[in-house]
């Protein structure tokens, strides 16, 4: 997905490979919730810091914290190029 994303004109891609801390549904627990967010930490820190246009993610567990620790709602790669796509014609 990040070749594809690379090829849009215009993007400037940033790779964050970090772990959310949901770890299937292990996370979601509230017995686990606080440490899913330090695990997290790192991933928000370096969202904050990029301060995207859009996030992306193909993972839907992802995009449940990144969400709910960011109030970011990221996007799925193929709904990013299908709007580059329709851009483009």
């Amino acid at each position: 997905a990040q070749n594809l994303l690379r090829m849009i004109p215009g993007v400037e891609l940033q790779v964050v490979e970090r772990c959310t801390g949901m770890d299937g549904t292990w996370g979601m627990k509230e017995r686990f919730f606080e440490a899913s967010k330090t695990i997290a930490a790192p991933l928000v820190e370096a969202i904050e810091k990029a301060a995207p246009d859009f996030v992306v993610t193909d993972c839907p567990l992802a995009a449940v914290q990144i969400k709910q620790l960011t109030g970011v709602a990221p996007a799925h790669p193929i709904h990013i190029l299908s709007q580059a796509l329709e851009v483009e014609t």
